[in-house]
């Protein structure tokens, strides 16, 4: 090879691997809700609420059924939507899927 063709070679290196990078960024998830209990409509305190691929990232309901809950993910151009497992003693688990910087409101069916 030719020094004219390794110098262009060398040029080409640093804009291929930030156009990669810029390509295949991971993305910061942002979900929040209200988990409510399917019959009375009453707010779930302390409800488990987790990413459903990730179990370390999760969070609890507060006493007006309120939860936020942040992960990272790996966008190919934009965020997914995460999957949230919602748990409490005494109710049926749920699994929702939520838009990124979504809200929603979840409904917990008591067991009888």
């Amino acid at each position: 090879m030719t020094s004219l063709k390794i110098k262009s070679i060398i040029k080409i290196i640093p804009i291929i691997t930030v156009s990669f990078m810029l390509y295949s960024c991971d993305c910061i998830q942002n979900v929040s809700g209200i988990v409510l209990d399917k019959t009375t409509k009453k707010p779930i305190d302390s409800a488990y609420i987790q990413n459903a691929i990730k179990n370390y990232d999760y969070s609890y309901t507060d006493r007006n059924g309120y939860f936020e809950l942040k992960s990272i993910s790996g966008g190919f151009r934009k965020c997914p939507p995460m999957g949230v497992a919602i748990t409490k003693q005494n109710y049926e688990i749920k699994i929702v899927e939520i838009e990124n910087s979504g809200q929603d409101t979840i409904y917990l069916e008591r067991i009888r």
